[in-house]
């Protein structure tokens, strides 16, 4: 079981590793809000398409799981 346990995890670390190839990842000094607004701004301006922008925080406010 410990044996399958790490190569899932192995397997999951790598997965995660080549996802982020090629990304470029910067902190904010702004708060999350402030971020997304001004990320949206620059991709409205840009020729890429923001498909969607989620709030998170809104959707678990109201979703909260049973306890």
């Amino acid at each position: 079981m410990r044996t399958i346990l790490a190569a899932a995890a192995l397997l999951a670390g790598a997965a995660v590793a080549q996802a982020a190839e090629g990304w470029i990842v910067l902190d904010s000094p702004h708060d999350v809000s402030i971020t997304a607004d001004r990320l949206e701004t620059i991709i409205d301006n840009s020729p890429a398409t923001l498909v969607a922008r989620i709030d998170h925080q809104a959707y678990w406010s109201s979703h909260r799981p049973p306890s």
